[in-house]
């Protein structure tokens, strides 16, 4: 049995695509970047530096102290 907001979810769906906003949406038809890429898990930090045009980050930056969340 669907959930009330998965009822509504779908019905908005339904009207925006009745309404065509879906139609031509920019990227439409292209691949997506990196979708066979192996998986990598620090994809969000790599694609971070890559916007920020950060080439060089220190390997402190990395490190957990955990003397900053002891009480």
């Amino acid at each position: 049995m669907l959930s009330a907001w998965t009822i509504v979810a779908e019905q908005l769906i339904r009207a925006a695509q009745d309404e065509g906003k879906f139609d031509n949406l920019p990227g439409f038809g292209k691949p997506i970047p990196g979708i066979d890429d192996p998986h990598d898990e620090f994809w969000w930090i790599k694609a971070k530096l890559k916007r920020e045009q950060i080439s060089s980050v220190s390997p402190d930056v990395f490190r957990f102290d955990d003397r900053r969340w002891r009480r």
